[in-house]
């Protein structure tokens, strides 16, 4: 999970890590409690709230609207 994690943010930035225990704790977590570490802890050095909603789009095989990644670029 972690390996699809990486390459999900490297659709934003470059799968570099900040703070690699976030995300080897995911083992056990369900898919909302995934994105909710990823938006929450920052444990990329950029797109930490764009992958957590193309991980969740992934995950539910549902698009949230373009409009919500042009404001996170923003943020």
């Amino acid at each position: 999970m972690k390996n699809k994690i990486i390459e999900i943010n490297k659709q934003f930035h470059d799968g570099s890590i900040r703070y690699d225990g976030d995300l080897d704790s995911i083992a056990n977590k369900t898919n909302i409690e995934i994105a909710k570490i990823i938006a929450e802890r920052h444990p990329f050095f950029d797109g930490n709230k764009r992958t957590a909603i193309k991980f969740m789009e992934i995950q539910t095989k549902e698009r949230v609207p373009e409009f919500v990644y042009e404001i996170l670029k923003k943020i």
